[in-house]
């Protein structure tokens, strides 16, 4: 029976959202859990390689010999060369002479180069 009134809903309506909405979130929480058990399968294949290429590189490793202290003797002294003198003087002159000469008259450039062909 319907009931008497000018506006009227159709049954079964919220039932069918609410049960889509109940699909998102299930779907989304598989999404979840797959991209989770993805990396952890990725960190599991690392820690795996890891541990066979240890095991490969301790296996191909020679092993050490059993050396006590007393069987350790230090490298022979090499013997010292003479350390030769050579006499220089102790500031040498230089190769060249950079100088900054902007602003400055031809004058003041000709008395500063004249003061530099002196000697010393």
């Amino acid at each position: 029976m319907r009931p008497s009134g000018a506006h009227t809903h159709p049954s079964g309506g919220a039932g069918a959202l609410a049960a889509l909405a109940a699909a998102v979130a299930v779907i989304a929480a598989v999404k979840m859990l797959l991209a989770v058990l993805w990396l952890l399968a990725a960190i599991l294949g690392l820690a795996v390689a890891a541990a066979v290429a240890l095991a490969a590189w301790l296996n191909r490793r020679e092993p050490s010999p059993p050396w006590t202290v007393s069987q350790l003797q230090p490298p022979p002294a090499a013997r010292a060369q003479p350390v030769r003198a050579q006499r220089r003087p102790a500031i040498e002159g230089g190769q060249h002479v950079h100088l900054h000469l902007h602003g400055l008259t031809a004058e003041q450039i000709a008395q500063i180069l004249a003061g530099r062909e002196r000697p010393q």
